[in-house]
């Protein structure tokens, strides 16, 4: 199961009630939440459910709070300095891990954190098929832009990291990978760059790497302009964002303008009906 790839990074006791969840809600984890004084609980792909102790709601102590940064840091917090100020820690082999709390603020910005009330441990996946629509569009109709959208914790970035596995069978796939969550090194050929502004990972991409395609996830109008000047070298672009349909999307200044370009042809909305679920549209 999946969320057992995070249990090293827990404490021994919340490992232990964890893996006592019957094996179907095991199966169908996306994040494990721990929060300082407050319930343990994890996240379903419809529900938050809360874990229980003997007594009830287990409440996460201090010192599991502590433990588990501990881990995740692997004991040096300074070492992800950049990766905290944006609020997560980054895991290997894809995975994350959020953090929030008291904030120490400098001209305006999160220099740091006094201390972390809250830990959210994102499971990472890599479901291959789950981007065969958008492969097979590909193998009919050549490639496109695409932009694949939904809800937050709706499987957006378990998508793109199918699509870089199944694309980089037969093409040259790089990706901009800001926060370490895209790798899939073991599944696939891609060229990743990774713990950089995506706008700056784009344009070393398109410049260095010659690839057809450039994936990256949550793009904003920030990346704008190094996406339009990729597309003019004849790449590529599969990207995400946070939206519940086309209407909400199109409704931001810089997709309109993206779609317009035509950087972006298709759109993948996700869904979760019982598992992983995409729906492939023309723009």
């Amino acid at each position: 199961m999946e969320a057992a790839k995070l249990y090293k990074y827990l404490p021994a006791g919340i490992t232990w009630l964890i893996e006592r969840l019957p094996p179907d809600i095991q199966g169908h984890i996306n994040e494990i939440r721990l929060r300082r004084n407050g319930v343990l609980s994890v996240s379903l792909p419809e529900q938050n459910l809360v874990i229980q102790s003997g007594k009830g709601a287990y409440i996460c102590t201090d010192r599991d709070i502590d433990e588990t940064v501990a881990y995740i840091s692997r004991s040096s917090m300074y070492a992800f300095d950049g990766a905290v100020r944006n609020g997560y820690i980054p895991l290997p082999d894809g995975g994350r891990a959020g953090i929030c709390g008291d904030a120490v603020c400098e001209n305006g910005a999160i220099r740091t954190f006094g201390s972390i009330s809250s830990v959210c441990l994102r499971v990472p996946r890599l479901v291959k098929g789950y981007a065969s629509d958008l492969a097979s569009y590909f193998a009919l109709h050549g490639l496109v832009g695409a932009l694949v959208f939904a809800p937050p914790g709706a499987g957006k970035t378990t998508y793109l990291k199918s699509a870089i596995s199944l694309l980089s069978e037969n093409r040259r796939v790089a990706v901009a990978d800001e926060r370490y969550e895209l790798s899939c090194a073991s599944h696939c050929m891609a060229d990743i760059c990774s713990g950089c502004p995506k706008a700056t990972a784009v344009e070393l991409l398109t410049r260095t790497m010659s690839p057809q395609i450039i994936v990256c996830d949550e793009i904003s109008s920030a990346e704008a302009p190094a996406v339009l000047a990729a597309q003019n070298s004849g790449c590529i672009l599969i990207a995400s964002c946070h939206g519940r349909d086309i209407k909400q999307i199109m409704q931001r200044d810089f997709v309109k303008q993206m779609v317009e370009k035509g950087v972006f042809s298709v759109a993948v909305r996700l869904y979760n009906d019982d598992g992983y679920k995409s729906e492939l549209t023309e723009l």
